[in-house]
This record gives C-alpha cells, sequence and structure tokens, in this order.
C-alpha cells in the first residue's frame, strides 16, 4: 500500500465516525471516546512500528489496523448503548462487517487486506491464535500492544473521574463498584492467565485484569512505554490495600522490571 492510500483511509474513518453523533450528551460521549481512543492507538502504532524499525509500507498497515480497530464500537453503541461485547456482539466482527460493506480495504492487494482483517478480527480476543503465519502473528501483536498502551490511558483517566464524581458520570459503567473482589481474579493474574470478560463481577475485578495484562504484552517497547507512564503504579492505588493486591503489585512490577531488564540485550521482536 502507499501513503495515499492511508489518508483516504482516515478521510473515511473521519466521515464515517461523524455520522454517530446526535447532539445528545451521553451518546456523543462515548463516540469521542473512541474517536480519540482511535487517534491515540495510531499514535502508539507508530511508536511501535518505529522501535521495531518496520519498513515504510509495513508502518502503513499497521496504521490502518490501528485506524480500523474498533470501527464496530460506533455501530454497536449505536444499537445496543454498550461497548460490553457479552452484552451485545462482537465488535471485531462488527467492523469488519462494516469495512466490507462500504468495501473500505477493496483498493489494497489480498495479502495486505489479509493481514489487517486478521489483525482487526483477533486484537479484542483472550488469546492469539498458536497457527497464524508469522508475518499476520507480528501485526496482530502490534495492535493488541498499541490498543493496550492507550486503554490503560482511557481507563485511568475515567476511573479518576468516575471516583471524584460518580453522578456525574456519564460513560457506561457495566458492573458494579463494589468494595470487593473476585480472589479468582488475584489468583489468576499471579498464575499468569488470562481472563474473560464473562469471569468479571465487580469493577475491581475489572482492574485486577488490566493489571495481568502486563503479562501479555509482546514487545518491550509496549512495557517501556506503560512503566514510564506510571499506569501501573496508578492502576494500583485505585484497588483495596490489603496482603493480596500487595501480592499481585508485587508479582506485576517484578514481572515488569524482568521483562525490561531481559529486552536491554535482546531484540525488540516478540
Amino acid at each position: 500500500m502507499d501513503k495515499r492510500q492511508l489518508q483516504g483511509f482516515r478521510r473515511w474513518f473521519t466521515r464515517y465516525v461523524k455520522e454517530f453523533y446526535t447532539g445528545q450528551p451521553r451518546n456523543d460521549a462515548h463516540i469521542r471516546l473512541k474517536q480519540v481512543h482511535t487517534n491515540k492507538v495510531c499514535q502508539e502504532m507508530r511508536y511501535l512500528a518505529g522501535g521495531l524499525s518496520l519498513s515504510e509500507n509495513d508502518g502503513w498497515i499497521a496504521e490502518t489496523i490501528a485506524l480500523f480497530h474498533d470501527t464496530g464500537r460506533f455501530e454497536q453503541y449505536r444499537r445496543y448503548q454498550t461497548f460490553m461485547d457479552a452484552r451485545s456482539e462482537n465488535h471485531s466482527l462488527l467492523g469488519l462487517q462494516v469495512l466490507s460493506e462500504h468495501r473500505v480495504l477493496d483498493p489494497l492487494i489480498p495479502e495486505e487486506r489479509q493481514i489487517i482483517e486478521t489483525a482487526i478480527h483477533h486484537h479484542g480476543q483472550k488469546d492469539l491464535p498458536e497457527d497464524l503465519p508469522c508475518r499476520q502473528a507480528l501485526f496482530c501483536k502490534l495492535i493488541r500492544d498499541a490498543d493496550k498502551i492507550d486503554i490503560y490511558r482511557v481507563i485511568l483517566k475515567n476511573y479518576r473521574e468516575y471516583e471524584k464524581c460518580p453522578e456525574g458520570f456519564v460513560l457506561d459503567v457495566p458492573l458494579p463498584d463494589s468494595p470487593g473482589y473476585n480472589p479468582d481474579m488475584v489468583q489468576a493474574v499471579l498464575e499468569g492467565r488470562t481472563v474473560s470478560y464473562s469471569d468479571l463481577q465487580t469493577v475491581n475485578d475489572v482492574k485486577l485484569m488490566q493489571l495481568g495484562w502486563i503479562q501479555d504484552i509482546n514487545f518491550p517497547a509496549t512495557l517501556e512505554r506503560i512503566h514510564k507512564r506510571g499506569y501501573v503504579r496508578q492502576l494500583l492505588s485505585l484497588l483495596p490495600d490489603d496482603e493480596n493486591i500487595s501480592w499481585v503489585g508485587e508479582h506485576v512490577n517484578r514481572y515488569l522490571r524482568n521483562r525490561l531488564s531481559q529486552a536491554m540485550n535482546q531484540p525488540q521482536r516478540s
């Protein structure tokens, strides 16, 4: 692909998202959230592509994936007023359907289109399939990392705003914000297991799952970004101050330090 195609994709995306603004504060806050998130993920993708010294063409492919990875979120919210796939439908598949209906990726050669569609398809899954071709797997890992970097920014901002003024918070809070948490979530983090959204019972469970994401990061450059911004420390500060959470904090921070230390003498590619 070439840079002009990427620029065309950006223009299409801007026009497409504009249709979902209605002037209603709650609706528009959710649409704006995902539009800003998409722009930020594109920035993070450019950062990762540079850190991995991708070719110019691969950088454009990677940014196209970032641009379109959450295309389904806008129609998802219009139909269901939620971003929870378990309460609506799979936003990745919905996004691929939208791109297909609008024939957005038609100008690309089949190989590039397949890479982009595969990465979008798998970006939100619990785990990546083990039998992906190497080149497809690379781009799948890139979008999963770039997505997580900005999700940390989004969730921390939203947690703070909700904590400050719950009654004025306009975004969806899909789970109870009760003081406790599921002990199984602590064990999952300590064992390095990814969990499904269906296992979550409270907002604190979500925070624990998000801490566990550190162990699902593919590239040292991603971990470095997360570490420098203090996302782990900030997320831990929003959880109960007890022994279990202390263990989780020690475990996650030890994992983070070890990965960053190992990376100093290793190539960036996972």
